[in-house]
């Protein structure tokens, strides 16, 4: 529950999007003068608000219409100023939801002074999205931190609070912006609450803040309302009203104001409640009904109105020959509230009463008044609502509002006007155009379900084969975002076989994409053989082999990699870096990080890594969330082979972020799979655990296939705290998956070497000798190093012979130097080897052994590996626990948490905060924090001790 406001009336501004006041749009509770309820929900936004001197945070009150939720934002904006803190409100009006930036715009202009203070990207972006300057559309990131740097400045000279009231209307470039800066509030003096209207049985979509939820009032509450309102009550009847209205305080209040004058004290008329809509659709109804013509009218250019503030109206009222005193008997009547400043409906659920009850004459009249009054995108969208019927010239227009969004990075904007030009347009070929663009412009913003029903949509105004090529493929990749490979699949490779016999190199690309939703399904024999479907049109087309774009070279590499074909892979990984440098395009940049990953699977990890620092730093500069997604979890796959746990555990939680954030059920099945293969090493069983129970809840279900093989990790985690019969079933089963997809590169799942180990130990050793005699045919059909080092050291633990063992051992650590170091394995090839030693009875060589082990576990956090280590340690004679830690040393890196460890990295770099921030899109003050506990845990005072012990531990960028 939250505080239902029950305020004596006031006029309000009553205007649309942001501006920049203390108050909000009128409440039509505002009548009675007190507070009612929701005391919890008052204390817990009194404390946001009172923790502004530490730092900050947002939240969101939700609930159906009329449960007091602007009441609750007035009550937070008057904490606020008795605080001293600015306050700046925000409103959604639904008819202004096609305003690209719109509510942001409004927000951000009172705050032009801070721009000077962003980053030149940041700054450019910002500038772009608010049309104060012309250029390129930067990523959507590099606008949001922009954002969250003006507001974070303008807090950092007074305490700020913002409202947003009726968050489900503002424009989605808006509330994608608020949310950005909303969920990183933490160490600003920056608050912000969001009130969101939910429908009856309809949920409430997770926008990751803290919500609260509004029901309805008790029976004793609405009494306290009868009573402000000086109506008295019998029991049946305060019964009557609780059950018709559900302790609605709108619907409360609406009750009392039609029967107060009309039924005696004594008596209440028996209600039905039929919903809050519909009661008050008849009540207002009734109202709007009573109204002259000129008043209907000039309330719904009212309700009609884009324009902040009003003067749309002024101009749309005067060019019907109206004025504003046309709205005096409407005002009389308590719909519409007129002030200096502004025009609005007393409430927002008044609109949909007014345009439903206007004639359509009316309607037509009064937004062509509108046109007239306004200019540019409104201008555009105020003819297409007053088109009747299909106009051309009113579709141009709507085309030149959708690219002016386009070059604003307004591309939620954009596919909304495309797809209305499309409506209005009368030609099918154009038609089919237009939508094909609108599905393209949707999918990139984001919106994949819109994009794959405008595409089918398209397909039915027009079918010749070039065209459904492109209708396929746009459609395929959105299926693919959406989580759905296995349409996704069909689309493509239909459209893969339309294009091929006139225009093989889009074939080609086309194929090359398709392996990405074949490899998400789960089915690598299918990606493969797309591979080579490609290859086959390169080798017999001359110019395809010129022109193919690195983006295809690079997925095809990353198909034949994981197939275990590395001699293949390694022919277009030779192509790609002999192509021309990728440019900043995000599907250029994808084709890096397909690049780098398939690097990393052919253990060529300096590569890899001098990739993804090139990569990371583009995607962080352009501001490419789904880019910075796929990267960081690559640079995590990488830094597990490294040994570098710390920093590879950072990257994946920063991977698992922007997934999240931007639902990319890929990136995030891979970020989780990095994160359960370290909390496995390290023996941190629950929280692996967790991590493959959220793939499957959240992961599998939208088509990512190979999510089951993750749990190779939990087995992983038992074989590490010994439980050797429950690692070899889980490890078992998930090799067995791996087969059945086609994932024959040991490295992109290592799950062999472990299974084979877990058998072995479990006296399994034919079926342990079965995996090895694979791992060796692996190795040797690859080359690849790992396979061979594991397949040595399993090798060694069944061998009868004392020198025999030491031999394959040893062979085990040579393979493993040859790719640089491996740690977690060399480690564990060392306790093995020490093992043997201490059975051979030759403890004084096991027991250096052992050490040499200890210290690796140690450094890398793997628990139960230390502990298995210094138990053989103990067994080989060694006591003495000083002793046994004599070669560890405290790693005091993994007391930071990974987002303190990534704010290091950087700042490690020479860059200063401000440049960190923009990195990291995060606020200034935030990587302040973030330092400030760096160095405390750390025990430094400067950025060159930071470096210096980041050095020491291997992991400086």
């Amino acid at each position: 529950m939250s505080v239902t406001n029950i305020l004596r009336r006031r006029e309000s501004p009553g205007r649309g999007t942001l501006h920049n006041a203390t108050g909000l749009h009128d409440d039509p509770l505002d009548d009675v003068g007190l507070i009612v309820g929701r005391d919890h929900e008052r204390r817990l936004l009194s404390g946001l608000i009172d923790s502004l001197k530490v730092g900050g945070g947002a939240a969101a009150i939700y609930g159906e219409p009329g449960m007091g939720k602007t009441s609750l934002l007035n009550f937070v904006a008057d904490r606020a100023n008795r605080t001293g803190a600015q306050v700046l409100t925000a409103r959604g009006i639904e008819s202004e939801a096609v305003l690209p930036f719109a509510a942001i715009t409004d927000l951000l202009l009172p705050l032009q002074t801070h721009f000077a203070t962003l980053p030149a990207i940041q700054r450019e972006a910002l500038e772009v999205c608010l049309a104060l300057s012309a250029g390129s559309p930067r990523g959507p990131l590099a606008a949001c931190a922009g954002a969250l740097g003006v507001l974070t400045a303008a807090a950092d000279e007074r305490p700020l609070v913002i409202l947003v009231d009726d968050f489900q209307w503002l424009d989605a470039e808006s509330a994608q912006i608020l949310l950005f800066v909303a969920r990183r509030l933490v160490d600003e003096p920056l608050a912000m609450v969001l009130a969101v209207r939910v429908e009856p049985d309809v949920a409430m979509p997770d926008i990751g803040l803290p919500m609260l939820p509004l029901t309805g009032l008790s029976t004793e509450e609405c009494a306290l309302i009868a009573s402000a309102m000086d109506v008295t009550l019998t029991p049946p009847a305060l019964a009557s009203l609780f059950e018709a209205t559900g302790g609605n305080p709108l619907a409360v209040v609406e009750r009392l104001r039609s029967g107060a004058d009309a039924w005696p004290n004594d008596w209440w008329p028996s209600l039905q409640s039929r919903g809050l809509h519909k009661s008050l659709e008849r009540s207002w109804g009734r109202l709007f009904d009573q109204l002259p013509d000129e008043a209907r009218t000039a309330m719904f250019v009212v309700a009609a109105d884009h324009d902040t503030g009003g003067r749309h109206t002024m101009a749309a009222l005067e060019s019907l020959g109206l004025s504003l005193s046309s709205l005096d008997p409407a005002e009389r009547l308590g719909l519409v509230a007129c002030t200096a400043d502004g025009i609005g409906l007393r409430h927002p659920l008044l609109r949909s009463v007014v345009l439903t009850r206007t004639p359509l004459a009316d309607r037509v009249s009064a937004y062509r008044g509108l046109a007239e009054a306004a200019d540019g995108y409104s201008r555009s969208w105020y003819l297409a609502a007053a088109a009747i019927g299909p106009d051309e010239e009113i579709a141009g227009a709507l085309v030149s509002a959708a690219d002016e969004a386009r070059q604003r990075n307004g591309l939620r904007a954009s596919a909304r006007t495309l797809r209305r030009a499309a409506e209005l347009t009368a030609n099918p070929s154009i038609c089919a155009e237009r939508l094909l663009q609108a599905a393209h412009d949707a999918h990139l913003a984001g919106d994949s379900s819109s994009a794959v029903a405008w595409c089918e949509q398209a397909l039915r105004y027009r079918d010749d084969p070039s065209f459904a090529v492109d209708v396929q493929r746009v459609a395929g990749g959105a299926l693919t975002s959406l989580g759905e490979p296995r349409r996704a699949l069909e689309l493509m490779t239909g459209a893969a076989a339309r294009a091929r016999p006139t225009d093989p190199v889009r074939a080609a690309e086309i194929l090359a994409e398709a392996t990405g939703p074949a490899i998400m399904q789960g089915e690598m024999h299918v990606a493969r053989q797309l591979a080579e479907q490609v290859e086959c049109i390169l080798e017999h087309s001359p110019d395809a082999a010129t022109i193919a774009t690195s983006t295809a070279l690079a997925m095809v590499a990353g198909a034949f990699s994981m197939s275990g074909d590395i001699a293949r892979a390694a022919v277009y990984l030779r192509r790609v870096a002999e192509s021309p440098q990728y440019s900043n395009r995000t599907a250029e940049l994808y084709g890096a990080a397909f690049h780098a990953q398939s690097l990393g699977w052919a253990e060529r990890y300096s590569e890899a890594r001098d990739q993804l620092t090139i990569l990371l730093e583009a995607a962080r500069r352009l501001g490419s969330p789904t880019i910075l997604a796929f990267a960081l979890a690559i640079s995590a796959e990488i830094g597990w082979w490294g040994g570098q746990w710390t920093t590879a555990y950072a990257d994946a939680t920063e991977a698992l972020q922007w997934a999240t954030e931007n639902g990319q059920p890929g990136s995030l099945a891979y970020g989780l799979s990095i994160l359960a293969r370290i909390e496995a090493a390290r023996g941190e069983r629950e929280s692996c655990q967790a991590r493959v129970d959220t793939a499957q809840r959240e992961v599998e279900p939208r088509g990512v296939g190979c999510v089951p093989i993750y749990g190779y990790s939990l087995g992983l985690a038992a074989l590490g705290a010994g439980d050797l019969f429950d690692a070899s079933n889980r490890l078992r089963q998930a090799w067995d998956l791996a087969l059945r997809q086609g994932i024959n590169n040991p490295n992109v799942f290592p799950i062999a070497g472990d299974l084979a180990e877990a058998l072995a130990r479990t006296g399994e050793f034919d079926s342990s000798a079965h995996i090895l005699n694979w791992l060796d045919q692996r190795a040797e059909a690859t080359g690849l190093a790992y396979p061979h080092a594991a397949a040595c050291r399993v090798w060694g633990i069944l061998a009868d012979e004392p020198e025999e063992a030491q031999r394959l051992f040893t062979a085990s650590l040579v393979a493993l130097d040859k790719v640089g170091p491996i740690p977690f394995e060399q480690a564990r090839t060392l306790l093995c080897s020490g093992e043997a030693m201490r059975r051979n009875r030759r403890p004084a060589a096991a027991r250096a052994t052992f050490h040499r082990a200890l210290a690796i576990f140690d450094d890398l956090g793997a628990r139960p590996w230390a502990a298995r280590a210094t138990a053989e340690l103990a067994a080989s004679g060694v006591k003495d626990q000083r002793v046994m830690m004599a070669a560890v040393g405290p790693n005091r890196l993994d007391e930071l948490s990974p987002q303190e460890l990534q704010a290091a990295r950087i700042a490690a770099r020479g860059q200063n905060n401000n440049e960190v921030a923009a990195a990291l899109f995060i606020s200034r003050k935030t990587v302040e924090a973030h330092l400030t506990r760096v160095y405390r845990k750390l025990g430094i005072r400067s950025r060159t001790e930071l470096v210096r012990i980041l050095l020491a531990n291997g992991i400086a960028d």
